[in-house]
């Protein structure tokens, strides 16, 4: 079974994390993860269903699991 990470929660945090930010290169940072999710590309993560690493789809089909 493939657990998906809530982008939507996510982002919510890095809203909040935003709004809250002092530093202007905190602030800088943050401004560009949340680009990142209002781009249409943003792909889910998933989970891997034998060692539970997360990672985008591709990269876990592919990563040397441990077990």
């Amino acid at each position: 079974m493939t657990a998906c990470v809530d982008t939507e929660a996510v982002r919510h945090q890095l809203v909040q994390a935003y709004t809250r930010a002092v530093l202007p290169d905190v602030v800088a940072h943050l401004r560009v993860a949340l680009d990142e999710f209002d781009n249409d590309g943003v792909d889910e993560l998933v989970e891997c269903p034998v060692c539970g690493r997360l990672g985008m789809a591709e990269r876990i089909q592919a990563h040397d699991c441990p077990r």
